[in-house]
């Protein structure tokens, strides 16, 4: 199946560019990036039944940019491998290196792994056979589950993690936004940790970025965060949310500069609950048996999801309609 997607996103938020020119001063081991395409790993829908179950071959075996910068992982054997980048200490070698260095051997990171997710650069999460989810490299904004004081004068150090840190057990599926975490647990519950600049928590609140007494303050949780219950997927955008729950309804909360909730509406670009931002999950489609983000840096990010016995594929976002419409007609 071809797409053809007008270049025409160009009101995809100001405020993400402060908020990225915010990112390149506060961290010093993780310069500034070249713009890039975010892994995007579509599994294929093969439940036919009324009630949804999560399906064993929705977990990652590989995850990453796919091309020569950035990171990506690779499971072999449930041997976790990373290649590319250590500027975060995203490869769990214990140190932080410089832009310069690449790595094009696998570095192995961890045994027993079933699921890998990264959003392509700077931190990466994976799940054991047991349940455990673990991550390593940025936690900027807490995105790793770790508590981090952004007044302290080595903050851009300290949070960069080296070696894998546990952030919670009995997971079943996860995936990352730019810089929060959707969560899958066993019991179909779903939480969130990381950033909520736009909500993208589902708690019922968001923050903006501040500047006082020469400190910014940051909108965050590192502790996870409740979201629903009775959900069998989870798929995450730049900072954007989404979950399948078990009777195909799907559910979207967080940004909607680029027309990603599929409500209807379409931000104007401005940090305003009203229009830009959905700060709990909203039902948006039924009969739904699957869901992704495509992010790419040239045309923006467009959700896409596919519905009913005939695997139809709706889309919407930035470069389509505000709602959730037919691709092919």
């Amino acid at each position: 199946m071809s797409l053809h997607i007008n270049n025409t996103s160009g009101e995809y938020k100001m405020k993400k560019i402060n908020f990225l020119i915010l990112i390149c001063f506060m961290l010093i081991g993780c310069g500034s990036k070249k713009s890039e395409t975010i892994a995007t790993v579509i599994p294929e829908k093969t439940q036919t039944s009324q009630e949804l179950t999560f399906q064993e071959d929705w977990l990652q075996k590989e995850a990453g940019t796919g091309i020569n910068y950035g990171n990506n992982y690779k499971i072999i054997d449930g041997t976790l491998y990373g290649y590319g980048e250590n500027n975060c200490g995203q490869l769990g070698l214990g140190i932080i290196e410089g832009n310069d260095v690449y790595h094009t051997e696998g570095v192995a990171i961890a045994e027993h792994v079933i699921h890998v997710a990264t959003p392509g650069n700077n931190y990466v999460v994976y799940i054991t056979d047991n349940g455990d989810l673990y991550g390593l490299g940025s936690n900027l904004n807490a995105v790793l589950g770790q508590k981090v004081d952004t007044s302290s004068p080595d903050y851009s150090e300290k949070i960069n993690l080296t070696k894998p840190v546990l952030i919670m057990t009995d997971v079943q599926y996860v995936a990352t936004g730019r810089i929060h975490l959707l969560i899958l647990k066993n019991d179909g519950t779903v939480w969130a940790i990381g950033d909520n600049m736009d909500g993208e928590l589902g708690n019922g609140t968001h923050g903006n970025v501040n500047l006082k007494n020469g400190k910014w303050t940051l909108p965050y949780s590192y502790e996870p965060i409740y979201v629903m219950s009775n959900a069998v997927y989870v798929a995450v955008g730049a900072f954007t949310s989404a979950a399948i729950k078990k009777d195909g309804s799907l559910w979207t909360w967080g940004d909607n500069s680029g027309a990603l909730i599929g409500n209807g509406y379409r931000g104007n670009g401005f940090p305003t609950a009203s229009d830009c931002i959905v700060q709990k999950p909203l039902k948006v489609l039924e009969d739904v048996s699957m869901v992704w983000f495509e992010d790419n840096a040239s045309v923006g990010i467009n959700a896409f999801a596919t519905v009913g016995e005939q695997k139809n594929t709706y889309v919407w976002g930035n470069n389509y309609t505000a709602t959730p419409t037919p691709l092919n007609k």
